[in-house]
Parts: C-alpha cells; structure tokens; sequence
C-alpha cells in the first residue's frame, strides 16, 4: 500500500521507525503505466508529450494483431 509523507510522519510520531513499515523500492503504479495516464473528466489517455508514445502505440498495435 502506498503511504503518503503525511501518512509516514504520522506512524513515525507515535514510536514507529521508518525502516519498521515502509519500503522504497517500488515504482509508483503512475509511473509503470506512463505514458497512459488518467484524466477525471476523459478516463484513460495515452501522454502526447512523452518521448515513448510512438513505441508505446506500436506495442499496442502488435498485442491486438497478435493476442
């Protein structure tokens, strides 16, 4: 589960050590599924600016052509 810094300063004043609870080498879920990001009011959308869109499109394509 995902801890904010609020949620870490929390536990970390009632007596808890950081090393106790938390663990740091985990990408953030955002950052596995970029360039695809979502937006409240569109749903799911690939990133336009990303450098990775054209190669991330061109997976897409294969998976569909060959599931």
């Amino acid at each position: 589960m995902e801890l904010s810094s609020k949620d870490i300063k929390r536990l970390e004043e009632t007596g808890y050590r950081r090393e106790e609870f938390a663990v740091m080498d985990e990408r953030p879920l955002g950052c596995h599924l970029y360039p695809v990001v979502y937006l409240v009011n569109e749903g799911a959308i690939v990133d336009e600016m990303s450098n990775g869109t054209d190669d991330f499109r061109t997976r897409i394509e294969n998976k569909r052509k060959n599931p």
